[in-house]
């Protein structure tokens, strides 16, 4: 558990990193453009280091999805594993491929959509009242919908 947590927060701090220190007017939107100046050896290794950022991003969150729409929603788990795998996909491929944008609004709109199942999830187990924790639910799911407003 520890080393699935150090390595791709290692890669993570690599990546901005050289990203940060090899763009000389500032990361741009595809945070590799503006690396264009430097050796292809270095350029292949910091596109290693960001593939992989993103792929466990993408794995981890999507298979998180993916449970979340088995355990919680009930829907059969073909299809919430389309859901969670292709949706991404797709949204890519119809030019919302902004490298930077495309993180902030996948992890802003998945993982406040997270975050209200947890605190669900915990209202279910506890036989809460839904009211008082109403105000983390809109905090959760208004912060989800500025990260919608504010890509689109």
């Amino acid at each position: 558990m520890v080393l699935g947590t150090l390595i791709p927060a290692l890669a993570y701090l690599l990546f901005v990193i050289a990203v940060i220190a090899l763009s000389p007017t500032g990361p741009t939107p595809d945070a590799i453009t503006g690396l264009n100046f430097i050796p292809p050896p270095l350029l292949i290794l910091v596109g290693v280091l960001g593939v992989f950022s993103l792929w466990t991003s993408y794995f981890f969150l999507g298979t998180e999805v993916k449970d979340i729409l088995i355990y919680d929603l009930r829907l059969p788990g073909f299809f919430a594993f389309m859901l969670a795998s292709f949706v991404p996909l797709i949204l890519f491929f119809f030019g919302l491929n902004n490298f930077i944008g495309l993180v902030g609004f996948i992890g802003g709109v998945f993982l406040a959509l997270e975050s209200i199942m947890v605190v669900l999830m915990y209202l279910k187990l506890r036989h809460k009242s839904v009211l008082l924790y109403l105000p983390l639910i809109l905090v959760f799911l208004l912060g989800a919908l500025y990260e919608i407003w504010r890509f689109f």
